[in-house]
């Protein structure tokens, strides 16, 4: 037979003491757990909220850029034209208001000059342009219209991951007629950006040359430097050190994820030289990585006139586009801007999120 067990008079308190003890503690375990789960769902909650209105701008980003790329004939085509806005509707529960500026292309290189106005002038010309060998080529032609021009800058935008190489700032110019292997003066089209003497390179065939004329290298030595002489034909590329002072290397900054390289002229050089018009003068660099192309890659020149103070790559615009995302049900907004370089090919530049 079992023992019974019989509580003491004075023993009865003792339970409900234990159950109120436990109910306290499960209290402070439970409340501040009910709260930390409360504060984990809604922190989640708005973190899906907040990534959700993100993928939203960001659709209308992307839609800007198609916009962009495929040249809509809605963009604004000047810098002072208004701003194309649209509405991207019902984007993961959110509008999206996208809005499209023009911006200028050297806003944050240069000072826009009153008298000329946010485009270049049509009778100075400047283009870019890649060439094989990872090699970036500068051509700025002048019809001579409108009196001389002297050429006081010349300068480069390259987009993120691309650099200049150090010590490759060469001036490019061509043969104009076929020389053979024992000519002493070298027949081309502009000595303008050449410094007075140095070391031309024609082919394989380096020639040291002591004075200039506006067309010619004069007072030549043919095949220096472990080089023969040779002929040439009409047309081949002539080039050379570029003519800056104090050096030939440019001076660079960071700019909208990219690079800007400046190269300054003192004195400034005379455009209204060499065979012409229009007078052609070229300027080349070696970017690296050499096997890509750099895509939204612009030049651009300064002169020392009002009237055509600045000319610069026409090919791409830039494009400051911006997506601001509203929840249709809390109305939270997440906005998107981004610099787009346009039209082809197409590069987003800069991203920032709001």
């Amino acid at each position: 037979m079992g023992k019974k067990v019989k509580l003491r008079k004075d023993e009865g308190g003792y339970a409900l003491i234990l159950v109120l003890i436990l109910l306290i503690l499960v209290g402070i375990i439970i409340g501040p757990l009910l709260l930390l789960m409360t504060t984990s769902l809604m922190s989640a909650y708005r973190h899906e909220e907040g990534m959700l209105g993100f993928y939203a701008a960001d659709a209308g980003i992307e839609d800007a850029a198609y916009k962009i790329q495929a040249d809509d004939g809605n963009l604004p085509q000047n810098a002072d034209d208004d701003p194309l806005v649209y509405i991207v509707e019902d984007v993961n529960g959110n509008d999206v208001t996208v809005t499209i500026e023009k911006i200028w292309i050297l806003e944050g290189f240069e000072i826009e000059d009153e008298h000329q106005g946010p485009e270049p002038h049509d009778a100075l010309v400047t283009t870019g342009h890649v060439a094989e060998g990872g090699t970036y080529i500068i051509d700025i032609a002048y019809d001579g219209s409108i009196g001389n021009v002297w050429i006081n800058r010349i300068g480069v935008w390259l987009p993120s991951g691309f650099s200049y190489v150090s010590g490759s700032s060469a001036a490019v110019t061509e043969l104009t007629a076929a020389i053979d292997d024992t000519v002493l003066t070298i027949p081309v089209v502009s000595t303008a950006l050449f410094p007075s003497q140095g070391t031309l390179y024609i082919d394989d065939e380096q020639i040291e040359y002591t004075d200039t004329e506006d067309t010619a290298f004069t007072g030549c030595t043919r095949g220096v430097n472990v080089t023969l002489p040779a002929p040439h034909s009409s047309g081949a590329t002539v080039s050379g050190a570029l003519l800056t002072t104090p050096t030939a290397e440019p001076t660079e900054s960071p700019y909208r994820e990219g690079m800007t390289y400046v190269w300054d002229f003192d004195p400034a050089v005379n455009f209204n030289s060499g065979v012409g018009p229009p007078y052609v003068h070229s300027m080349s660099f070696r970017y690296e990585p050499p096997d890509e192309e750099p895509t939204g890659a612009f030049s651009w020149a300064r002169t020392n006139r009002h009237d055509i103070y600045l000319s610069w790559d026409l090919t791409y615009g830039v494009y400051k586009a911006t997506a601001t995302a509203q929840d249709d049900e809390s109305g939270k907004e997440t906005t998107v801007t981004s610099y787009i370089i346009g039209p082809q090919p197409f590069s987003i530049v800069t991203y920032t999120i709001e």
